[in-house]
C-alpha cells in the first residue's frame, strides 16, 4: 500500500522567472511553462520582473498566459518543493528554493562572464542553457563542476501553419510599404550610441541608409523599442530613430524608414516576416545568447544578414546564409557594471564597409540568398519546432519531474 501511494504522488515543481513580462527571457520561461504544463506535477509559478520590460496584465487572450496566471499561487505552508526551475541570471538563482534546483540562463552575450556566475552555477544541481555558445561562455569563465545541458528555444507554432489573413493592424502597416525592396531591422534598441547598442540596431539602420541613400526603391522597416510597449517608450524610441536618420540621410527623404512599435501577437509578427513586401532581415549584432528574432526570420524563409559570431550561428549554420565577418573587441567601459558585463570581456564588431557590400550584393542578386533561406527554413523546422524542443526537455527532465 505504501509503495502504491508513493508511486501516485506528484512532485511539486516551482518555475521562477519573468513569465509575465515582454522580454526574451519571458519567452524562454513561457516555453518551459508550456512544457511543464503537460506533466503530471503540482506546478507553482513565481513570476519576477525583468529589467524595465513591461508586464503582461491581461491573460484572457492567450491560453498559455492564462494558465500561468492560474498557477501564480503561494506554495502550501511548510512545503519544500521537490524541484525548482529558475529562469534568471545566475546571481539571481536561489539554490535553497527546492530539493533539486535547476538554473536556466542565457548568461551574457560576450566571450566571458563573471567568475561569480560560475560559482552560482556550482551551487545548483543542473544548468540548462539555450546554446553551445552560452555553455562555452560559462566554461571558459571558471571551473564549472555541475552538469550543463543545451536546449534551444522554439519558434512559435504559427510558422508551421498555412498562412492566415493578416490582422487589420498588419494590413494597415503593410499597405504603407510600397517600395520594391525592403530590409527589416528587428530587435530592441539596447543603447543610445552605436558602440553600446548590443543588438546592432543603430549600425544596421545607419549602414542601410548610407548604402541606399536617395534610392526611392528601397525602404528600411524598423521593429524596435527601448524595453516597453508604452506611449512614452514609443516617443523616446521615435526620437532616437529620427536622430539616427537625420545624421545619415540629411535632407534626403530616401530610403524611406517605416517604424513599428508595440506588442504584436506571434501570428502578426509571422505575417510580417512572411510578407512578400519584406525581403531580408539585417542584424549587425555584437552577440546573442540565442537570437529568437533571427530564428523566426530564418523559419519564415527570409534571408538573414547577420554577424558570424555567437549563438545564432548554431541554427543559421544548418544551411547557407549571409554571414558578416567581424573582429572581437573589448566592450566599452561604459557597459562594464561588474555583474553582467565585466572588464576584459569582448564582443563582435562588424565593419561598415563589409556590411554595405553584403546588403548591396543581396539587393542585386536576391534570388540566390532567397533559395538559401527557403532551404534553411526546412532545416530550422526539423530541429527547432516545438515538438523537437519538447523532446529535448523530456530527455533531460523527465526522470527529474516524475517519481
Amino acid at each position: 500500500t505504501k509503495v502504491e501511494s508513493y508511486e501516485t504522488m506528484k512532485k511539486s515543481v516551482v518555475l521562477r522567472g519573468p513569465c509575465l513580462t515582454s522580454s526574451g527571457y519571458a519567452v524562454h520561461a513561457r516555453q518551459i511553462a508550456r512544457y511543464l504544463l503537460t506533466k503530471d506535477i503540482d506546478l507553482y509559478v513565481q513570476t519576477v520582473p525583468w529589467g524595465i520590460c513591461s508586464w503582461i496584465v491581461d491573460g484572457e487572450k492567450n491560453e498559455l498566459i492564462k494558465k500561468i496566471f492560474q498557477r501564480c499561487v503561494p506554495l502550501p505552508e511548510g512545503c519544500h518543493p521537490d524541484v525548482s526551475i529558475q529562469v534568471q541570471l545566475p546571481n539571481e538563482w536561489d539554490p535553497s528554493l527546492a530539493k533539486f534546483n535547476i538554473g536556466v540562463t542565457a548568461a551574457v552575450e560576450t566571450d566571458i562572464c563573471s567568475s561569480e556566475w560560475v560559482e552560482c552555477c556550482n551551487k545548483m544541481d543542473l544548468i540548462i542553457v539555450p546554446s553551445e555558445f552560452t555553455a562555452n561562455v560559462l566554461k571558459r569563465s571558471g571551473k564549472l563542476t555541475k552538469p550543463i545541458q543545451v536546449v534551444g528555444e522554439s519558434y512559435p507554432d504559427c510558422y508551421d501553419k498555412d498562412e492566415s489573413e493578416p490582422s487589420q493592424k498588419v494590413k494597415e502597416f503593410l499597405d504603407e510599404v510600397t517600395t520594391d525592396f525592403n530590409f527589416l531591422v528587428f530587435g530592441q534598441l539596447t543603447g543610445d550610441q552605436e558602440d553600446t547598442d548590443r543588438k546592432g540596431i543603430v549600425q544596421s539602420i545607419k549602414v542601410l541608409l548610407q548604402e541606399f541613400k536617395n534610392d526611392k526603391n528601397v525602404s528600411v522597416v524598423v521593429k524596435t523599442n527601448q524595453g516597453k510597449a508604452t506611449t512614452v517608450d514609443r516617443y523616446r524610441t521615435e526620437q532616437a530613430l529620427k536622430g539616427i536618420i537625420s545624421s545619415v540621410r540629411g535632407d534626403s527623404a530616401y530610403p524611406v524608414v517605416h517604424f513599428i512599435h508595440g506588442d504584436f501577437e506571434d501570428e502578426e509578427i509571422c505575417s510580417i516576416l512572411k510578407s512578400k513586401k519584406i525581403h531580408a532581415t539585417v542584424c549587425a549584432t555584437k552577440g546573442e545568447g540565442f537570437g529568437l528574432t533571427l530564428l523566426e526570420s530564418a523559419r519564415a524563409a527570409l534571408p538573414v544578414v547577420a554577424t558570424g559570431w555567437s549563438a545564432h550561428t548554431e541554427f543559421m549554420n544548418l544551411g547557407k546564409w549571409v554571414d558578416l565577418t567581424y573582429d572581437l573587441v573589448e566592450i566599452p567601459k561604459s557597459k562594464i557594471d561588474g555583474k553582467i558585463f565585466i572588464g576584459g570581456a569582448k564582443w563582435a564588431k562588424v565593419e561598415d564597409d563589409h556590411l554595405k557590400k553584403r546588403v548591396r550584393k543581396l539587393r542585386e542578386s536576391y534570388s540566390i540568398p532567397k533559395e538559401w533561406a527557403i532551404s534553411l527554413s526546412k532545416e530550422i523546422q526539423k530541429k527547432y519546432s516545438w515538438s523537437n524542443i519538447e523532446k529535448n526537455y523530456d530527455e533531460i527532465l523527465n526522470n527529474i519531474l516524475v517519481f
